[in-house]
């Protein structure tokens, strides 16, 4: 009995932060390899050649056919060393039918090239997925199954074009060798017609021949998706075409199918992949709704003088499917995926990831380093374990000492701190109102909430309210919050985020003197928030929302106006700090909320963020803000894409602000105390 793919059982799988269906389990007894032993139970190639098949009948050989083409699109069930594995249809196909020029043999079976070809069967059911942004280590060979991924959609589907891009022409040439080795070893019954199987140039041409073909083979082919031997003897009219990367490639014609392979390696003088992208992405567009789809694949380097990571990072920041507009899609309209070296870079014997070995090979390139911050980042980037690893630089324009913030991303990556204990890592979440906009607010776990924080407030919403009935913050001597705004329009054609860091200050009745910072409490980041609405005004609630969890002081960059608006309408004008009299010296003091940018504050607040690293930078455990402060310059492109830093500056800044003591218990005997009072 042929398994038939169906989703009754609501299964499902988590890849790189998508949740993915999974296909119903067929009853064990029918599943590859049940009974025998585990270590027997590896993946075997079982292609059916025309070799095999001329031992046979017409009927026989037409039934045989038929079920590859079942297989194709339902996909098989296996058990891989005790593990039962659904490969999807298209894996099959490259797995068995897809013989790779550098080695001359079919492909090895490698568990997570399966969790890809999960992920894009599923995205390509999105309507509001036009394609993906991935990002990976080394090692993956993802160009040879993005290569299959064209081919195996263009040779069983009428009137489309598939267009392959790569870093330079002699690399995208080599791609299109690379399929057209694989089609010519292509089986006739999943051999589409075409008038030459060898072009000497683009494209390769699903089509008739100038020629009538009336053999045997050609007339035997069967498509099965809607059996018509005479007109699929006519050829399918799909084509797949190769270009070198320059920038109108591909405007004006209509792509089902784009694969853009390392992307991070492309001369932005010939192809800016940015720009780029949104004049490609109108071509997959038919009356109003997608009809392609594309593929971005490549690990990122440092390279054209960092050009090559900054036009990256700016398409990567617009494809953050957990920020979409109101029409569903990314800014982009691309997803990212990020696929973590540590879990699906090496494997085993079976085909499986081999996290253990992931793990202990990048510890000895590490060590190779020998600790020096430029080869350490370019580690991180050739095998990344976290997002931020991707885009690490070396930087050579940072006002920062690097090596130790590079240190501190990999105990944060690892979980570890500096004596081997776990390290508490940041929760994600969201701040909802309690009862109604505007009164107290409490923290909810969300996996695609905006807020990351590291701690809980002493005291959640204590606010406090004058003899005017003005509701004022009461945890100020502990919290204070420093915010980098952002108004509508873009800067420098990039839309920042708007950023929030809240600091806990330094708590000598928590920490006490002397503790390594590690340890501490206290004198450290515990929220942050990077996020761009559409609306301005609804990332001032979130900034609203915030300064009531934690009770404490604003200070903002006052260039962009309209924050200090909101909060007095909504009557919490008095959150909003005034900047603090210690950085306005020489000048009249201040009396209006917040900061006015200058290059005089924009050098404190760098010389603060200097100092704070240079004694506690073990105790910032977000990524975000580690990342990027490994790629912050102070001129003012570093600035508006580190919104982050800025935000942590300006809370620096209003930790100096001085606040009433705390009243505590008088020295001395209290009876005597008493008695001095009644005196």
């Amino acid at each position: 009995m042929m398994y038939e793919k169906t989703y009754k059982k609501g299964n499902s799988i988590r890849f790189c932060g998508y949740d993915i269906p999974l296909p119903d389990m067929p009853p064990k007894r029918e599943i590859i390899n049940y009974g025998k032993k585990k270590h027997l139970q590896k993946f075997v190639h079982t292609p059916l050649t025309e070799e095999t098949l001329a031992k046979y009948d017409l009927k026989t050989q037409e039934r045989l056919i038929l079920q590859e083409w079942h297989k194709r699109e339902h996909g098989i069930w296996i058990y891989i060393n005790g593990k039962p594995v659904y490969i999807p249809g298209a894996q099959y196909h490259f797995l068995n039918y897809w013989y790779l020029l550098q080695v001359g043999t079919l492909p090895k079976f490698y568990y997570r090239n399966t969790l890809v070809y999960y992920l894009l069967d599923y995205l390509l059911e999105d309507p509001n997925c036009y394609g993906i942004m991935l990002t990976k280590g080394r090692r993956f060979n993802m160009t040879e199954i993005t290569n299959h991924h064209a081919y195996e959609y263009q040779s069983r589907t009428r009137n489309t074009n598939s267009l392959l891009l790569n870093k330079n022409e002699e690399d995208v040439k080599d791609d299109f060798k690379r399929i057209l080795y694989a089609h010519q070893r292509m089986p006739y019954f999943f051999k589409p017609i075409s008038p030459n199987d060898n072009p000497a140039s683009s494209p390769l041409a699903f089509d008739q021949p100038t020629k009538r073909n009336t053999s045997k083979d050609v007339n035997r082919t069967y498509n099965y998706f809607g059996v018509d031997t005479e007109k699929h003897a006519d050829g399918l009219s799909s084509y797949i075409h190769y270009k070198s990367t320059t920038e109108n490639v591909g405007d004006g014609k209509a792509f089902q199918r784009v694969r853009i392979s390392e992307y991070g390696k492309i001369d932005p003088s010939s192809m800016n992949i940015h720009d780029h992208w949104f004049v490609l992405k109108p071509t997959m567009i038919r009356d109003g709704e997608r009809v392609g789809f594309a593929i971005y694949e490549s690990t990122i380097e440092e390279m054209y003088g960092g050009k090559t990571l900054e036009i990256c990072k700016k398409l990567w920041n617009k494809s953050d499917p957990r920020k979409r507009l109101e029409n569903g899609q990314t800014e982009s309209g691309l997803y990212r995926v990020f696929i973590p070296f540590d879990k699906y870079g090496l494997s085993d014997e079976f085909g499986m990831p081999d996290e253990e070995r992931a793990k202990k090979f990048i510890e000895s390139e590490i060590a190779s380093a020998k600790g020096n911050a430029g080869d350490m980042l370019a580690i991180k980037r050739k095998y990344p374990i976290r997002e931020s690893d991707v885009w690490a630089t070396a930087n050579n324009k940072s006002p920062f000492n690097l090596l130790p913030i590079a240190s501190q991303m990999e105990h944060v990556n690892a979980g570890i701190e500096r004596d081997g204990s776990r390290m508490m890592l940041p929760r994600r979440g969201d701040l909802l109102w309690v009862d109604q906009p505007n009164g107290n607010v409490r923290w909810v776990d969300s996996e695609n909430g905006r807020f990351l924080r590291t701690q809980e407030p002493r005291s959640v919403s204590a606010s406090v309210f004058d003899h005017k009935g003005r509701r004022r913050p009461s945890m100020g001597h502990l919290y204070c919050m420093g915010v980098d705004p952002y108004n509508t329009q873009v800067d420098e054609g990039r839309k920042s985020d708007g950023a929030a860091v809240v600091f806990k200050k330094y708590d000598f009745l928590e920490d006490g003197e002397g503790i390594e910072p590690y340890k501490m409490k206290s004198n450290q980041p515990v929220m942050i928030y990077a996020y761009r609405h559409e609306n301005p005004e609804m990332f001032y609630e979130d900034m609203m929302k915030m300064a009531i969890y934690w009770s404490c002081e604003v200070l903002y960059e006052n260039n962009r106006s309209g924050m200090d608006l909101y909060f007095n309408r909504n009557g919490l004008g008095k959150y909003m700090m005034i900047q603090p009299s210690e950085f306005t010296a020489g000048s009249r003091p201040k009396t209006t909320p917040g900061a006015f940018t200058t290059e005089k504050l924009i050098n404190q607040y760098v010389e603060y963020i200097k100092m704070y690293l240079a004694e506690n930078v073990q105790s910032i455990r977000f990524i975000e803000l580690l990342q990027q402060l490994s790629t912050f310059t102070q001129d003012k492109r570093g600035r508006l894409t580190h919104d982050l830093v800025v935000a942590f500056g300006f809370a620096l800044l209003a930790a100096e602000k001085r606040h009433q003591k705390i009243d505590v218990e008088p020295e001395g005997n209290f009876s005597d105390w008493v008695n001095e009072y009644k005196a």
